[in-house]
């Protein structure tokens, strides 16, 4: 028996976020630690959803590990609007055609749910606002789901940990972080050595951002690894307010 077919454990994961939001540079270092972005630009390079397969690796022994990998890349959602109503209402239909999307590719389940965000200086309102519409169109499965904010890179780890603080204490928020329980939400961080448009002037300095990359690499390949359940995509509130919609129609 020379060819041996080993039964896949599949891990669908879901990336969300507006436009610039990191999710594109996460899925290239997911896949490569050493990643640098080509270019520096203002507009998002992702266009159109992108569904990837991957197998994992072991490059110590060679060995090829039972998990593939279905890590879905989407354009840009929960994007800035001019209204709180046009927010919630382009949102959802973002969301919904989405959803479709995957469907339509017989992605029909989640098992995990990663939302991008960046932070300029403070949690502001907008990213309160994304990250609330976000856990009640998701939040209500028992599906689990991961806060990124990315460009970590651009910040200590006291700055990260204040961020986090932020985000946990804030009266719209800390709802989905109960003391007594096991979160709703769980925050990771994530970020590239962009060594193309920055400076190291020490290389103590680059090999200590290069082992704060691969340890934001490890916790988040280790949540895909543990997120071992699966929800219907059918199961989502999102996908039941579209098919209302459409039998309304």
């Amino acid at each position: 028996n020379e060819t041996e077919l080993i039964k896949a454990d599949i891990r669908n994961v879901l990336f969300c976020g507006a436009s610039r939001s990191g999710k594109s540079t996460a899925f290239n270092v997911l896949q490569d630690p050493c990643y640098v972005p080509v270019k520096s630009t203002l507009f998002s390079e992702t266009t159109h959803t992108n569904f990837k397969t991957f197998s994992v690796r072991d490059n110590n022994t060679g060995k090829v590990h039972g998990f593939s990998l279905n890590l879905i890349d989407s354009p840009g959602t929960f994007e800035i609007r001019s209204s709180a109503d046009e927010f919630v209402a382009r949102s959802n239909e973002e969301i919904g055609n989405l959803v479709v999307e995957c469907l339509n590719h017989e992605v029909t389940y989640l098992n995990l749910i990663v939302l991008f965000i960046t932070i300029s200086g403070r949690v502001g309102d907008r990213d309160i606002d994304s990250v609330d519409l976000f856990l009640q169109l998701f939040g209500s499965v028992d599906l689990p789901i991961l806060l990124c904010i990315t460009h970590a890179d651009s910040y200590n780890e006291n700055k990260r940990n204040t961020i986090e603080e932020e985000i946990k204490q804030h009266p719209r928020l800390n709802k989905y972080f109960p003391e007594d329980e096991p979160h709703i939400l769980k925050i990771i961080f994530m970020g590239c050595v962009d060594y193309k448009n920055n400076d190291f002037y020490e290389v103590d300095d680059l090999a200590d951002a290069y082992i704060d990359v691969i340890d934001w690499r490890k916790k988040f390949l280790d949540e895909i690894f543990s997120a071992d359940s699966r929800v219907s995509l059918k199961e989502t509130a999102i996908y039941s307010n579209r098919s209302k919609n459409i039998f309304d129609v």
